[in-house]
């Protein structure tokens, strides 16, 4: 059936042969001897045919299969081939590799048949067969799913390429298993690491030395600038040799003057801080209320003098608590509150208010009725150096109080902004978050004029103060005679006021911080370890003023930190507290 063949007979199955034979004669044979064992060969042959055509069949598909299988894996490999990342499959018993990509053989630099040949320890110069086996352990036990990691390859000619591999254990059935590592070359990324890692130790060294500019040439202008305050402010109290009235206008510009150049110095550093990263905010529940109304009393003389009229709209009731730092957010509302006097009308208005947000959030504004800002200038006014075309006015100012306001702000997790109109006076605004834990009013640090009470003491005092300015020498030891009761000695270094303090045991030493040979650090030590001057209090009169030295200062165990200019009033609001 399979050939589609028929069997056909001329006559009747039950017919005779006559066979016809020379030896035996005629005899008849019946049909069915004749055929039966010719059909039963042929059955046999059809049967035997159809058999080997179904084999030749299966194996017809069996090579289409694995030409298919073949195709696939050509096809597979040339993908492999084309990726530009190093592909190594080896098995887990001898570690040989027994397939490696094109990108393996080019990063490599061994041929295919070389590499077929190898093992991942001869491409890893720090490993041998035992570390190799222990690290990829937790991939065989299946304790781990793959191993990410950073390390060096050797080149055939011997140079080290560093290579990021991802390496997998693949265990599909036991016989076939094999892990499979993805190297990709880093040596670029590496290149780029280092060049980054180079220029942020530039940036930083630069930094460095930039910071020690700043603080070299802040002590530098703040010595000279020293005697000009101090001395100017002898003149503007000297009852005994009062001056005519034209004087003490040309003192009190002196000291209008040199205060403003304080200020510069003290801003200019500020900022450098701030732009360097240097300066940190210490978040705390603060009371807003209480900050507010230290500011206002702060400003009150400078509104007084503008004829400018104050109001303080935020309610005590309201317990509104801000998370800041209470010194930065009163530096903050200070510039805000200072600005708003001195860019405000004559007989113009401030109003201080504060609110909560549905952002959990406290919105501080403080609104002038002054001339307003146009649009456009908008843009520019928390630029550092900034005026907005008032350096052009009367109004005194550095352009970067605002500048530093938003720094700070940010750096406290809030914003900082402004809404005006020509015209129509101006809001500056500061959001921060708020909190709704009650957080204890910060105590208000009192003015000079609350608390400066000048003790007489009922004896003899005696001040040294070491120091090598002559300068400043004579303008302490003039602030130092006016006090009833007081007597004066100097050193012009360390050594000298280590053996003055000995040998007089003085009730307060004034130390300048850089003087010849021993500093004011080291001086102040020796004074600690010697008993009979170990309880004496030392005040550091320094130049030194960045925040860094004042926290030094504090550190090292100076009795107070005052850094130049002195300011005479604040100088003897310490001396008093040492004396008490």
């Amino acid at each position: 059936n399979k050939y589609d063949v028929a069997l056909r007979l001329p006559v009747p199955e039950q017919g005779m042969f006559i066979l016809m034979s020379p030896a035996r004669g005629n005899y008849d044979i019946p049909f069915a001897q004749i055929f039966e064992p010719v059909l039963n060969n042929f059955s046999k042959t059809l049967r035997l045919c159809q058999a080997n055509e179904e084999q030749n069949q299966f194996l017809k598909n069996e090579i289409e299969e694995r030409k298919k299988t073949e195709q696939t894996l050509s096809h597979f490999k040339t993908t492999l081939d084309l990726i530009s990342d190093a592909v190594f499959v080896f098995e887990p018993k001898y570690l040989r590799f027994t397939y490696v990509n094109y990108s393996a053989i080019t990063q490599s630099g061994f041929s295919e048949t070389e590499l077929l040949k190898m093992t991942p320890v001869d491409l890893k110069p720090e490993f041998n067969n035992q570390k190799f086996r222990t690290m990829i352990e937790p991939l065989i036990n299946e304790k781990q799913s793959a191993l990410h990691f950073e390390t060096v390859h050797q080149h055939k000619d011997g140079h080290l390429i560093p290579v990021d591999i991802m390496l997998q254990y693949i265990n599909i059935e036991e016989s076939s298993a094999r892990l499979v590592a993805i190297v990709r070359d880093i040596t670029e990324q590496k290149n780029f690491r280092n060049a980054l890692l180079h220029a942020k130790e530039e940036a930083e060294s630069a930094n460095k030395a930039k910071s020690e500019f700043l603080s070299r040439m802040s002590h530098e202008l703040r010595t000279p600038l020293n005697a000009v305050l101090g001395f100017a402010q002898l003149f503007e109290v000297d009852d005994e040799n009062p001056l005519a009235t034209e004087q003490k206008q040309n003192i009190a510009e002196i000291i209008r003057a040199g205060n403003h150049l304080l200020d510069l110095i003290n801003e200019v550093l500020n900022l450098s801080k701030i732009e360097a990263g240097q300066l940190s905010v210490s978040l705390e529940n603060i009371k807003l209320d209480p900050v507010v109304t230290e500011c206002m009393a702060l400003t009150s003389s400078l509104a007084e003098n503008n004829h400018i009229s104050m109001r303080n709209s935020i309610s005590p009731d309201r317990q509104l608590h801000v998370h800041a730092d209470f010194t930065r957010l009163k530096q903050v509302l200070l510039n805000l509150i200072s600005n708003a006097i001195k860019y405000n009308q004559p007989k113009g208005t401030i109003t201080i208010n504060a609110n909560t947000t549905p952002r959990n959030t406290i919105h501080i504004s403080v609104e002038n009725t002054g001339a307003g800002i146009a649009l456009e200038k908008q843009k520019r006014l928390f630029q550092a150096f900034e005026r907005l075309g008032a350096e052009q006015s009367t109004i005194e100012g550095t352009g970067i109080g605002l500048h530093i306001s938003k720094r700070l702000v940010e750096l406290m997790g809030g914003t900082i902004g402004v809404k005006s109109q020509p015209n129509q006076g101006a809001t500056f605004w500061v959001e921060l978050n708020a909190t709704n834990q009650n957080g204890k009013p910060e105590k208000i640090s009192p003015t000079f004029e609350q608390t400066a009470k000048q003790i007489t003491p009922s004896s003899s005092t005696t001040v040294l103060y070491v120091e090598d300015n002559p300068a400043n020498l004579r303008l302490v030891q003039r602030v130092i005679e006016k006090r009833d009761n007081f007597k004066f000695i100097s050193a012009h270094n360390a050594n000298l006021g280590i053996e003055l303090a000995q040998g007089h045991l003085p009730d307060i030493i004034l130390m300048d911080i850089n003087l010849p040979g021993i500093n004011g650090y080291e001086a102040l030590k020796i004074l600690r370890d010697t008993p009979e001057t170990r309880n004496i209090p030392v005040i550091a009169i320094s130049a030194n003023a960045m925040t860094y030295d004042i926290e030094r200062g504090a550190a090292a165990g100076f009795f107070e930190y005052l850094t130049k200019p002195i300011n005479i009033e604040r100088f003897n609001t310490v001396i008093d507290k040492a004396i008490s």
